[in-house]
């Protein structure tokens, strides 16, 4: 039976899912929690096929849970929800990585959702995990004000510099700003994320274009190189 674990801390959408949960329980079992502290316990107990989390929550928000979930179970699909999202950000989301539910949405939407997600297999060759494109958008749906440290399998190590959603420089080795962006997200490497709140008081900004500019940038750059 796969399992799904669904975390938001509204425990007026939690409830719906309790009332109707015994409806779809020969399809799948919901694991509903209301906090991301408690999906880490969860995860660490028991083997999880689908991930659906909220993006903003109290203490360990959503973008924390995604971070660990994509460093210690790389293989869990993942669903995020939230209020802030446009159709554009919805569409340029790979769905076999990371799909985003708009909020308000209808519950049988959610189903439906979740549904698909338990069928999706990846592609030959792929890995799931969360995309540096995909995370960096969430990011700034979220408007936060961050370090988001990235890790190559190659060993290579860089960091996105975000303030309040946007994003203002990157360090990737020599390199900085735009070009230090474009060359992590272009790699087509699966990373391990760090996410860490921003400490400095003043971060420079060396990266002047816009986040969806620089991520048609870095996809004609990985295509050129493909």
């Amino acid at each position: 039976m796969d399992k799904v674990l669904i975390v938001d801390d509204s425990q007026q959408l939690l409830d719906l899912l309790r009332r109707i949960q015994n409806k779809y329980k020969d399809e799948f079992e919901m694991i509903l929690v209301n906090s991301g502290t408690k999906a880490m316990a969860v995860l660490k107990e028991m083997p999880i096929d689908l991930v659906v989390t909220d993006l903003v929550m109290p203490q360990v928000d959503g973008l924390t849970l995604l971070t660990h979930i994509n460093d210690r179970y790389p293989d869990v699909l993942c669903i995020a929800m939230t209020g802030y999202a446009t159709e554009n950000v919805v569409r340029m989301l790979p769905d076999n990585l990371l799909q985003l539910l708009k909020k308000p949405f209808d519950i049988q939407n959610l189903i439906t959702v979740i549904r698909k997600g338990l069928k999706t297999e990846p592609a030959a060759g792929t890995m799931r995990g969360i995309a540096v494109a995909s995370f960096l958008q969430l990011l700034e749906l979220d408007q936060k004000s961050c370090a988001l440290e990235v890790a190559l399998a190659s060993g290579q190590q860089g960091t996105f510099f975000f303030k309040e959603g946007v994003l203002y420089d990157a360090t990737f080795g020599s390199l900085t700003g735009k070009e230090a962006a474009i060359a992590m997200i272009s790699s087509g490497e699966k990373p391990q994320f760090t996410l860490k709140p921003a400490t400095k008081p003043h971060i420079p900004r060396r990266i002047t274009c816009r986040l969806m500019e620089l991520l048609l940038q870095a996809a004609q750059k990985k295509d050129q190189a493909g």
